[in-house]
């Protein structure tokens, strides 16, 4: 008797499905997409969403990797395993990618190395010229063809009928790969691997598209494995599932709230009304960059407040002390639910220091769990750089001004904040 039963891929070791996953990041940028101007690039990154896993289809992936014991093809021949993100580009028809794309053969580049390195570890490069592990692939392409099966089955409701073609084992890829060439033949990788950015040598517009078609896919697929990591999110509906996606990117307040804010906060302060020195000098600079120069105690950090205009603020500080400080003002002005905190030991004061570590709660009450797994979520949300105020030291952000791997991320960010950097003083050149 023919066995009909669906042969699921997982997409994550949760028992996820691989068709989940995608759509799960789909939705998460679908939040973001108003952050992305340029359509051509909106359009990039939701194809590199769809083609990203592709190759978590392979059997070793899923038997071992994923523990899926029920998956078929049954093999667990290692040498048959190239590293998932890999693996991707042997099932696109790349020809198809470019039609799609308008023949722009730069774009299609761009999506394929974003595929190919969405993950960048050791893993990734060893798999990037393993000429052994190609030719058993190639010995065992029914492996591969069986693959295929498997995705057209899992995934075809994910794509349109222009891009149903483009799941396709690429032979002449496999062929080429098995005769020693490397990955980067095939797809160019953001680095050459003594490290320096590929993108130094291509104008500053086509580097722009190239991280954030990489940056926007890697911040949405990290997030959604957060969210995935949940213990009951496969038993949560669509609608809850979309809530939880959606904060990805958590909404700030207008500008005239935050002013409000301020005012209130001041008057406060001095037991009567009065003129923000801010709100004159911040007119008409609003959308300029600014270098201010104050007093300590002048009121410097509500000037920065009222600068963010409503958008999404990353406020950088050199000492925790004073971003603890700074974090607690940004909550008063801003709301709890919207700020972030980032340092190496920002769980332990979120908690409280007297509590100890999040280790501490797992004997404490269910009501004190529950607080503390709030608490924790801040940090954790901040981390996945959700929070509409994200204050921080600085060291959270500036290494990424050597781009290694997975800046883009970190760049597509900032492509759309507003940056803050403070007391700059207390810096020390040299280190």
């Amino acid at each position: 008797m023919q066995n009909n039963k669906q042969v699921r891929i997982w997409g994550k070791s949760e028992g996820i499905t691989l068709e989940q996953h995608i759509k799960d990041i789909y939705k998460a940028f679908y939040k973001l997409r108003s952050k992305v101007k340029d359509r051509e690039v909106r359009k990039c990154i939701k194809l590199a969403i769809k083609l990203h896993d592709l190759g978590k289809a392979l059997p070793y992936f899923q038997i071992i990797m994923m523990r899926n014991k029920e998956y078929e093809p049954f093999s667990v021949y290692k040498n048959t395993y190239i590293y998932h993100s890999i693996a991707s580009l042997l099932f696109i028809n790349k020809e198809k990618l470019r039609e799609i794309l308008d023949r722009k053969e730069d774009l299609a580049n761009f999506v394929l190395s974003a595929v190919a390195y969405h993950h960048w570890n050791g893993s990734l490069e060893r798999d990037m010229q393993a000429t052994e592990k190609y030719q058993a692939l190639l010995k065992d392409i029914n492996l591969l063809e069986k693959s295929l099966e498997n995705l057209k089955e899992e995934l075809g409701q994910l794509f349109c009928d222009e891009e149903k073609s483009l799941l396709e084992i690429d032979y002449h890829m496999l062929q080429g790969l098995a005769r020693d060439l490397n990955v980067s033949e095939y797809a160019v990788p953001p680095y050459r691997m003594d490290w320096i950015p590929l993108r130094k040598d291509i104008s500053q517009d086509m580097a722009r598209k190239w991280v954030l078609i990489s940056g926007f896919l890697m911040r949405c697929d990290h997030y959604a494995s957060y969210c995935e990591t949940a213990e009951d999110w496969n038993s949560k509906s669509e609608q809850e599932r979309s809530i939880e996606l959606k904060k990805v990117e958590i909404d700030n307040i207008k500008y005239e709230d935050i002013l409000n804010q301020v005012k209130r906060k001041v008057q406060d302060k001095a037991k009567r009304a009065v003129n923000l020195w801010q709100e004159e000098k911040i007119r008409g600079r609003i959308d300029k960059s600014i270098i201010l120069v104050a007093p300590t105690g002048s009121g410097k950090t509500e000037f920065a407040f009222l600068w963010s205009n409503g958008e999404k603020l990353i406020y950088t500080l050199p000492i925790r002390a004073i971003v603890e400080q700074t974090y607690e003002r940004a909550k008063d002005i801003f709301g709890e639910e919207r700020v972030g905190l980032l340092h190496g030991d920002a769980d332990i004061y979120l908690l409280g220091e007297e509590q100890g570590s999040a280790q501490e709660y797992s004997d404490a009450p269910e009501q004190e769990k529950l607080i503390a797994q709030e608490k924790l979520r801040v940090y954790e949300l901040s981390k996945e750089l959700s929070p509409a105020v994200i204050v921080s030291t600085g060291d959270q952000f500036f290494p990424y001004a050597l781009r290694p791997p997975g800046y883009e991320r970190i760049y597509a960010t900032l492509s759309y904040s507003r940056l803050v950097i403070d007391e700059v003083q207390a810096y020390d050149p040299v280190a």
